[in-house]
């Protein structure tokens, strides 16, 4: 089994930088709202499979604007409720 995985380590490491990126890439094609943005990650993360996924996965999504719509969620429902009694 090492013998096997240190004979093809490249390739290895190559196919999970490439399922890496396209795990990225379908991400931000499905989560950012601005074209230009998901056009610019999809760029980076063809140009570099490795390096782009893991950038994006730092900077590119949006953690702290999820959190706070989630957070949101229940404050904007009680509050049509009271709109309408």
């Amino acid at each position: 089994m090492l013998q096997a995985i240190a004979s093809h380590w490249s390739t290895l490491i190559l196919a999970l930088s490439l399922a890496m990126a396209a795990v990225g890439i379908v991400h931000a094609i499905m989560t950012k709202e601005d074209v230009r943005a998901a056009t610019g990650w999809v760029g980076v993360m063809i140009l570099s499979p490795f390096l782009g996924a893991i950038i994006y996965a730092i900077a590119g999504i949006n953690r702290i604007r999820r959190a706070t719509i989630s957070a949101m969620r229940p404050a904007a429902s009680e509050a049509a409720e009271a709109r309408r009694d």
